[in-house]
């Protein structure tokens, strides 16, 4: 009997107890079921990083599911999941996966609304982690235009991946509007004046700003943003926490390699 949803600190042995139960209502063509189920673990799956195992439930899951159906019906969490399942693919570099996925649902909504818009943003995602950072940033602006339009509210920070598609242009132009969203417009100068006074903010906050500032040349700079940024991430356990820290340690090395430390 399945009970309580496993933390991210257990073991996969436990988050199988429910990836089985999924496979189950799969084979039961109970897709509903298998979603709200998805939906329950997905975060504490992918936050204790058996990323594997919640692709390959999740990949059978959306294989088997009639999107059309699965969208005009309103499926609970079909939405939901799909998009974080695509952005998990992209994250680990299966592209061409992600697509398929992406382009089948494209197929079955209407190019408006809170689900294309999220589509939108999940594109924009995609093809940052691709770096195709031309798409990306198109696909970002053509969502924030529709939010801007329509103040409908998706629950995501579209500006968040814009900024990322910006920065890793490494055009300066393009970096200081990142920097401008990262920082929420306050000046850079100002950022970090207050470097050691701030305690508030994020890991990300801290991380994209010090990319920003490497790829600006302000080295010494980027390289107390980046720690700042892991010893949060140390600290954390989120869905994002495992490839944050991924970023942050590969920026990190890349620093101390180029400063000859």
């Amino acid at each position: 009997l399945v009970k309580k949803i496993p933390e991210p600190t257990a073991p996969l042995a436990l988050f199988q107890n429910w990836t089985n139960k999924i496979e189950l209502e799969v084979n039961k063509e109970n897709y509903e079921s298998a979603l709200a189920t998805l939906h329950q673990i997905s975060h504490s799956i992918i936050t204790a990083g058996y990323l594997e195992e919640y692709q390959r439930v999740a990949t059978r899951l959306f294989i088997e599911v009639d999107f059309t159906e699965a969208t005009t019906q309103e499926f609970p969490y079909f939405d939901e999941q799909l998009n974080t399942f695509c952005k998990t693919l992209s994250e680990v570099g299966k592209f061409s996966e992600a697509e398929a996925f992406l382009t089948k649902l494209s197929k079955s909504i209407s190019m408006m609304g809170a689900q294309y818009i999220t589509l939108c943003n999940t594109f924009a995602y995609h093809y940052w982690c691709k770096k195709d950072y031309k798409l990306s940033i198109e696909y970002s602006e053509k969502a924030l235009e529709l939010i801007n339009n329509s103040n409908i509210s998706i629950g995501q920070d579209v500006s968040q991946t814009l900024a990322l598609a910006l920065r890793d242009t490494c055009e300066v132009e393009n970096i200081n509007k990142a920097l401008n969203i990262f920082t929420g417009g306050d000046d850079i100068d100002n950022v970090i004046k207050k470097f050691n006074s701030n305690e508030d903010e994020s890991a990300t906050y801290y991380g994209n700003i010090g990319r920003c500032l490497w790829f600006l040349n302000d080295k010494s700079n980027a390289v107390k943003f980046y720690k700042k940024s892991l010893n949060i991430l140390l600290k954390e356990m989120s869905s994002n926490s495992q490839i944050n820290r991924g970023f942050a340690s590969c920026w990190i090395m890349e620093a101390l390699i180029d400063l000859k430390q």
